[in-house]
C-alpha cells in the first residue's frame, strides 16, 4: 500500500458535501462496528449548520465510484469559543493509508473555514492522532474514554 501524493490522487477522486444518510453505512462499518447502526448517527447530523462531506472513488461516473471516506462539521462550541466540531472521520479499511483521508479533511477543512468560524476541534482516537498532527490538529488535554468505542485526545485547530 502506497500514499498516493496528494495531488496526483486528488485527481482521481470526488469529495463532495452529502447529506448524512449518505456516510452512516461508513461511519457505522470503521467506527462503530458490532454495535447497532443508529449508533453511527450522531446528534446534530440533521441540523442545518452541519457540514458533511463524502470521497468517492474512483472519479465519476457515479455508477462505478464508490464513498471510501467521510467526514462531518458540527457547530458545536469549544470552551465557551464557537467552534466546529469535527466527527465521525472515517475511511473504508481498504482504502485507508493512502491519502484518501488527506484530500477530504484538506477540501472539508476549507469549506467550512468560509463560515467565518476559524477553530476546529475534536475527539480524535489515539491511532489517529498522528494523522490530526500532520494537518496542523494540536493535542489539548489527556487521554480520555468514550464508553464502547475507546480511548481518545481532544485536539484543536486553529485557522
Amino acid at each position: 500500500m502506497n500514499e498516493i501524493p496528494v495531488s496526483d490522487l486528488s485527481k482521481k477522486c470526488w469529495p463532495i458535501k452529502v447529506e448524512a444518510f449518505w456516510i452512516i453505512e461508513l461511519r457505522h462499518k470503521v467506527l462503530r462496528p458490532g454495535l447497532p447502526l443508529e449508533t453511527a448517527r450522531f446528534e446534530g447530523d440533521e441540523l442545518p449548520s452541519t457540514f458533511h462531506f463524502a470521497l468517492e472513488y474512483p472519479v465519476p461516473p457515479i455508477e462505478t465510484a464508490n464513498t471510501v471516506c467521510c467526514v462531518s462539521f458540527m457547530l458545536n462550541p469549544f470552551r465557551g469559543e464557537t467552534a466546529y466540531q469535527l466527527r465521525g472521520m472515517a475511511t473504508d479499511p481498504e482504502h485507508q493509508k493512502k491519502g484518501f483521508g488527506s484530500v477530504l479533511l484538506e477540501v472539508a477543512e476549507s469549506v467550512v473555514a468560509k463560515t467565518g468560524i476559524q477553530l476546529f476541534w475534536c475527539n480524535a482516537r489515539i491511532v489517529a492522532v498522528p494523522f490530526y498532527k500532520k494537518h496542523g490538529w494540536q493535542v489539548v488535554g489527556d487521554v480520555f474514554e468514550i464508553k464502547g468505542v475507546g480511548q481518545h485526545y481532544v485536539m484543536t485547530k486553529k485557522l
